[in-house]
């Protein structure tokens, strides 16, 4: 009885290790204004070239979504985002991580 038990607390805790991961996806944080004139928008929280590549360049005043279930939000000085407006469509919708210096987050009043 107790091995079924332990049985059954190791698959609960499991499923919600496995919820988390799916749904800290899905729960995004807020959203950011870029204030630099130009910023890389690269593939992980890294600038070196063997670690991260840019998937392309944002632009002052483009808006991304800060997406991560954690807090304070930022992995390595970076944050994870989804782009939600800029000037180049074709990264509207991608995620990648962008420098948090280069982001104002408004806070909500």
């Amino acid at each position: 009885m107790i091995k079924l038990k332990k049985r059954i607390f190791r698959i609960a805790i499991l499923c919600v290790f496995i919820i988390i991961s799916f749904v800290g996806n899905v729960f995004a944080g807020p959203a950011g204004i870029l204030v630099a004139d130009e910023v890389n928008f690269r593939s992980s929280p890294s600038t070196s070239e063997s670690e991260s590549y840019v998937i392309g360049l944002l632009y002052k005043d483009d808006i991304v979504q800060i997406l991560t279930h954690i807090d304070p939000f930022s992995v390595n000085g970076f944050y994870r985002v989804s782009v939600e407006r800029c000037n180049n469509s074709s990264l509207i919708g991608r995620e990648g991580w962008v420098a948090k210096q280069y982001l104002y987050i408004p806070r909500p009043e």
